[in-house]
């Protein structure tokens, strides 16, 4: 039999936990508003911005549990029901915009090249698959460091200073970062003078 102060503890245990769950969701919903508007200039093609057209380049290059495969003629990766790739665009069109755009996309590229998981976000999302929830709140990043790489690719030679930003990075000690820069400068035309 439960007592009413055993019955009270739990009730105040349960809302604890709802109410933790929604600050940690309101949180996380707030820091990716604040990130996805301060980002650098509106680059854009056909009236879609930079971000669109970088989800749907293909993942090129990747290597790991979730391997891209060829999806009604375009190229998606699956990561935990959350969808990387050509879904809406043919991959051509998606890389002819990225050349439209211009090397003003590259700092963007690099950026997501560089990116490393976040042991916070992996913390969040550990908890909330705790809570119930079944789907990934972040993005995975080696998918990102795929579509990153594919956007790189479009651009054949590289200006000199991403090329030396990507010769420092072919050491990295991230082997993912390391291996997709090496591929990257490996496919390069030599630099003309």
């Amino acid at each position: 039999m439960w007592s009413i102060r055993q019955f009270e503890r739990a009730k105040w245990k349960s809302w604890g936990i709802f109410f933790a769950g929604t600050a940690i969701t309101l949180f996380c919903c707030g820091v990716g508003l604040i990130s996805w508007f301060s980002m650098g200039p509106n680059l854009s093609c056909q009236g879609k911005p930079l971000r669109y057209w970088f989800s749907q380049l293909p993942p090129d290059h990747f290597r790991g549990e979730e391997v891209g495969s060829v999806s009604a003629g375009r190229w998606v990766m699956d990561s935990m029901g959350r969808k990387y790739g050509s879904l809406l665009e043919n991959p051509d069109k998606a890389q002819a915009a990225v050349r439209q755009i211009g090397t003003n996309s590259l700092p963007f590229f690099m950026a997501k090249l560089k990116r490393i998981e976040s042991p916070t976000e992996n913390r969040i999302q550990r908890f909330a698959l705790w809570l119930g929830f079944k789907r990934p709140w972040f993005d995975n990043v080696e998918a990102q460091r795929a579509q990153a790489t594919a956007g790189l690719m479009c651009f054949n030679p590289l200006p000199p200073q991403f090329r030396h930003e990507l010769d420092i990075l072919r050491t990295n000690s991230n082997g993912s970062i390391a291996e997709k820069a090496r591929y990257v400068l490996f496919y390069q035309k030599p630099e003309t003078d």
